[in-house]
């Protein structure tokens, strides 16, 4: 039963902290597309309209 716990418990341990990785990751990445999108997406919007 201890051994149990114990795997358990780790395995919540190592899951929590995947998750936070990948939301710092997701984060990071959002951020970045975030900045790029600001700069393109208003030539892509005038490019698409002007046609």
């Amino acid at each position: 039963m201890d051994t149990i716990t114990n795997v358990t418990f780790l395995a919540l341990e190592v899951l929590m902290y995947m998750y936070v990785l990948a939301t710092m990751l997701v984060r990071k990445t959002y951020s970045t597309f975030g900045v790029l999108g600001a700069k393109l997406l208003p030539g892509v919007f005038n490019c698409s309209y002007s046609h």
